[in-house]
């Protein structure tokens, strides 16, 4: 799709259509791991604004977010994507039945399971010995498992569950930009180790999810900016929810922290004297915030926005 910026730029993205005012992302689930979303053709995402920017924005991230699952999908055979888990939500509500704790009736119970009974029967062909003992995984697809426990297991308290405490509580709850990042960290975590039991999450898991962020050549400031985030989540569900499990993110090591940065240099007197004459050629914004840089050391958010009359003396 082409999306327009202004009168003058133009820039086509992939997986992006529009139906009315709305934008959605979508996009085609490889074909080697349409058994592992349950036979789901595609990922379609409302994307809830129409700023272009932000549309561009967000369809770079989910591109990013999608790639990573099916790169860990491929290598590690036990994770699911969290779509199998709206999937199973989606086909119990074709069928009018709602997950645990959610009441339902018998009638839709029995219809439901009658249709599952049929692959049962199609899988054992007439041998009673393989009929009794069939596990659930041998004749039906992930997400129809899935919807079979939902209705019978009472809610397990998942990965994805506390992110929802933590941000539904979250003084900045309301900073879009705030939110994107966090929840971006955390698809990550899940990427990595899989949208566990919250409770179930370990030490282990946690120096996992580190050497994968550092293998995948992640800077380690960046890696020890994601824990922190990850860390904030577990301490601040782990106090509303009164849970006696130790913090597994707590003060973990990560390996060389700091060594792989680089150190920035520092301009010259050439090439100070250059910088000056060059912002003196035009009367423009950039080389209005370049020559307060050079003259003040100042940050370019510190005068970003600020009007001409206020730079004068």
């Amino acid at each position: 799709m082409r999306l327009t910026f202004g009168s003058i730029f133009e820039l086509s993205i992939r997986y992006v259509y529009q139906r009315g005012n709305t934008y959605y992302y979508q996009r085609k689930i490889p074909l080697d791991l349409l058994e592992r979303y349950g036979g789901m053709q595609h990922i379609k995402i409302n994307l809830k604004t129409t700023d272009l920017k932000q549309i561009a924005k967000q369809i770079s991230a989910l591109n990013k977010q999608h790639e990573s699952t099916w790169n860990s999908l491929r290598i590690n055979p036990n994770l699911k994507p969290l779509s199998v888990h709206e999937a199973a939500v989606r086909l119990l509500g074709n069928h009018g039945l709602k997950p645990q704790p959610a009441t339902n009736e018998e009638l839709n119970i029995d219809q439901f399971i009658d249709t599952l009974q049929g692959k049962r029967e199609d899988y054992a062909q007439m041998d009673e010995d393989v009929y009794w003992n069939a596990e659930l995984e041998e004749y039906l697809k992930p997400v129809e498992v899935a919807a079979v426990r939902l209705i019978n297991e009472a809610p397990k308290f998942s990965l994805s569950d506390a992110l929802k405490i933590y941000l539904n509580g979250h003084l900045k709850k309301n900073d879009e930009k705030f939110c994107i990042y966090t929840r971006r960290v955390w698809n990550k975590l899940i990427e990595v180790i899989g949208d566990k039991e919250f409770e179930q999450v370990t030490r282990a898991d946690a120096n996992t999810f580190i050497s994968k962020r550092l293998d995948e050549n992640s800077k380690t400031t960046t890696v020890d900016r994601q824990i922190s985030v990850i860390n904030a989540v577990f301490n601040v569900v782990i106090t509303e929810n009164e849970l006696t499990k130790a913090n597994p993110f707590h003060k973990l090591r990560i390996p060389g922290l700091g060594e792989d940065s680089k150190i920035r240099g520092v301009f010259d007197i050439i090439q100070l004297s250059t910088l000056i004459n060059e912002c003196k050629k035009k009367d423009d914004d950039v080389r209005w915030l370049l020559a307060l840089q050079v003259d003040l050391g100042c940050r370019l958010a510190e005068v970003t926005g600020l009007a001409l009359r206020t730079t004068y003396t």
